[in-house]
């Protein structure tokens, strides 16, 4: 009831029209309402609300009418990275959410298509309730057409719609984006950078200013109708994870997330690792999942999934095989991912530090494990630290079967090196003097043949990547030293790790 009061009477979302009015044309184009329920908990596992949505079928509209869909989402890693500074320079942390974000924002028909939706009988009956003018809207089966005046949820154009609308309020209020994160807006009050991070409608801001948060909240609570809530506490919950703040210190934690994914699937005992030595060997005697089985190996990878790139990338590598599994799975990558579980179930209250020494040091550490997958391709890991904190992780297969590991290394350097790269310039457009990023590798020959040049015959794909580097590395973008094997950190996002060796890399990636 409240969220159909809010479509038509507090937000005017949807106007009522009368069947008879509309064309054959219109008729033939009408869309139909989805109305979706969700207990919602915030990152701390405590109970908000329970939440009601109703949403267009987007999927009945024409596409050809929609060539520009396009919504970005602030990366984690420039969200990681704006902690990391934050952090180092003591600035207050702000969450503020947007209530009904996308109804903020006005549809245009001249841009778009007009869009009309169907209410079905049971919904009609509820909103009838709250709103007794559209009666006379009511055809003989029970059913109300509506018009969207609103970037109503489930239309494609929605998104785009809702972000133009964000984005240009910041514009006004004197916030530039930054050229790298389109969804990181920065504006200089009082001497102190002020800075926005813009996830659809959950912004984070931060600054060392008390009054500037408090006059941000006034300003877009005038913009948006007064439905602006913020918080400005110690533990803050953004996308999942929650911030506990403190002097010089930030960490990241989904302790309430992984303990309510622990308690759906029941899991019990612990393991010291979150793999064995044979996690990238396929058992032939395995048998496949059922397709039951099968959904829920799928769904359980997906969750861990949206852990390990926030909180737990001690987990990243086993997480990053098993996506590689989700099509055919086996009884033998269930019981991977089933130690995956233990181990978590024994490390439940692992976070992520963002603690900085020093943010004008930027470092980034590349390996590769040549021939690890069945199909003969390695696998790269990459971890960019900022003073001293982890802000990026990856773990991902090769796209390409190597010849020997110096050309598995040479194909992991070249393709993490952008996201090295990326990061500085990130760093750079918030003011951030930090000195020419530093990449660690651990083979001296592919370190060779990336600052030198010549080597054996490869071919033109390899030698490209090779001048890719090269290139990077005579014009002072990257600075590549050589790290001994034992203090490579992204070693344990390329070999299941055992042991001391393991837990010692993974409180240096994590800070703890």
């Amino acid at each position: 009831m409240a969220e159909l009061r809010q479509l038509l009477v507090e937000k005017k979302a949807l106007l009522p029209v009368h069947r008879g009015d509309l064309s054959p044309r219109q008729l033939k184009k009408v869309i139909r309402s989805l109305m979706f329920l969700k207990t919602k908990f915030d990152g701390l596992g405590r109970f908000e609300k329970i939440k009601a949505r109703l949403v267009a079928n987007g999927k009945q509209q024409d596409r050809t009418l929609y060539p520009d869909t396009y919504s970005p989402t602030v990366a984690l890693q420039s969200v990681l990275m704006c902690l990391t500074v934050a952090a180092a320079e003591g600035r207050r942390v702000c969450a503020i959410d947007i209530g009904g974000a996308y109804l903020n924002a006005d549809r245009d028909s001249k841009e778009g298509e007009e869009v009309i939706m169907e209410l079905e009988p049971s919904l009609v009956r509820i909103l009838a309730m709250v709103a007794p003018q559209i009666k006379p809207y009511v055809d003989e089966k029970g059913r109300v057409l509506v018009k969207l005046t609103k970037a109503m949820y489930g239309t494609l154009d929605a998104a785009k719609i809702w972000f133009e609308k964000l984005t240009g309020v910041l514009l006004q209020l004197g916030y530039t984006p930054n050229k790298v994160d389109p969804c990181v807006f920065n504006k200089m009050i009082d001497g102190k950078q002020c800075t926005i991070l813009v996830y659809v409608d959950d912004l984070l801001v931060m600054c060392e200013h008390a009054h500037v948060l408090d006059e941000l909240v006034q300003q877009l609570g005038d913009a948006f109708d007064g439905d602006v809530k913020s918080s400005q506490d110690k533990d803050l919950s953004y996308l999942g994870m929650h911030l506990k703040v403190e002097q010089g210190r930030i960490t990241v934690s989904m302790v309430a997330y992984l303990t309510g994914v622990l308690e759906e699937y029941g899991v019990s005992g612990t393991v010291t690792t979150p793999a064995t030595a044979n996690l990238f060997t396929l058992s032939s005697t395995a048998r496949a999942l059922t397709a039951k089985e099968a959904k829920e190996f799928h769904t359980m990878v997906a969750k861990l999934l949206y852990l390990a790139k926030r909180a737990r990338v001690d987990i990243l590598l086993a997480v990053s095989f098993l996506t590689t599994r989700v099509k055919a799975p086996t009884s033998d990558d269930a019981a991977k991912l089933q130690r995956v579980m233990k181990y978590l179930n024994g490390t439940r209250e692992h976070v992520l530090v963002l603690s900085p020494s020093d943010i004008s040091v930027l470092e980034s550490y590349i390996d590769a494990s040549f021939a690890c997958h069945p199909d003969g391709k390695g696998h790269t890991g990459l971890v960019v630290m900022l003073g001293g904190c982890t802000v990026m992780c990856m773990s991902s297969k090769q796209k390409l079967v190597t010849r020997d590991s110096t050309e598995s290394e040479l194909v992991g350097l070249s393709d993490k090196l952008i996201s090295a790269i990326q990061c500085y310039d990130f760093l750079h457009e918030q003011g951030v003097q930090c000195g020419v990023p530093v990449v660690h590798q651990d083979n001296t020959s592919t370190i060779t043949l990336a600052t030198k040049g010549g080597g054996k015959y490869r071919t033109k794909y390899m030698r490209v990547r090779q001048a890719y580097v090269q290139e990077h590395h005579q014009d002072g973008s990257v600075v590549i030293q050589y790290l001994p094997t034992g203090k490579m950190l992204a070693d344990m996002l390329t070999k299941p790790l055992q042991g001391a060796l393991f837990k010692y890399l993974a409180r240096r990636v994590t800070g703890q």
